[in-house]
Parts: C-alpha cells; structure tokens; sequence
C-alpha cells in the first residue's frame, strides 16, 4: 500500500521544515494510528536550525539529497560538535537518541526512511 499523508508533513511544517514529499508504505501498527514504514523528504530553508530531539523508528536513515547538512548528536545545541554532511552522505540515527542539525550553508535537501511507529520528542533547552 503507498500513501500520500498530509499529516506526516504537516508535523514536519509545525517544526520549520518544509515538506517536499511524504510517502508512507506499508501497515499501521496494530491499536495505533502511525505507519510502519515511512518515507519522507524535506527542505532545511537557508539557515535553518533544528533543534535537539529524538525520534523512536527502530530504523531511521538519512540521505542528503542536496546542500550540506550540519549535524551532531547531544541534548543541548552546541556548534563546536556540528559535522557537516554534504549532498550525498547516507547515515542512520539510532532510536532514542538525542541530536540536531543545521543548514548553516544554504538550503538542505534530506531523504527520510524510517521502520517502526515514526514521531519527533523535542529536547527543552536547559534553564
């Protein structure tokens, strides 16, 4: 089965990204409203920041379709651990584990692929 889900990147839209495409395949996980496998493109608009959160896919990967992609793992942003990721860069984010990224050079271009129930925990900034 191949969805489009508005929703899915409606989500994406409440935190700043732009939704390019959003494609869901596969089932719903039973008792629960969310999909099973997830395919999804956004846009980073130039500058963009996204801030410390985590998702709960067992299984979610990232290909940066275009631009560089500033990433890093923790819970509190911190510039001096971004990494910048370029077009073409393929990597994994494991579950649960908090990170950010930011598109510092211009626009960014990600393909999204996840397995298992998909969502987005933001981090609150430390006080």
């Amino acid at each position: 089965m191949l969805l489009n889900n508005g929703s899915q990147g409606f989500r994406r839209a409440q935190f700043g990204v732009v939704p390019v495409r959003s494609l869901l395949i596969g089932m719903k996980c039973p008792g629960c409203s969310e999909w099973l496998d997830m395919r999804d493109q956004v846009k980073f608009p130039p500058g963009f920041k996204l801030r410390p959160h985590w998702h709960p896919e067992a299984v979610r990967t990232v290909v940066i379709l275009s631009g560089a992609l500033y990433y890093a793992n923790g819970e509190q942003w911190d510039e001096s651990t971004l990494k910048p990721f370029p077009a073409g860069t393929f990597f994994s984010e494991l579950p649960r584990v908090p990170h950010y990224a930011w598109g510092r050079d211009g626009e960014v271009v990600l393909q999204l692929t996840g397995i298992g129930p998909t969502g987005t925990t933001m981090i609150e900034p430390a006080k």
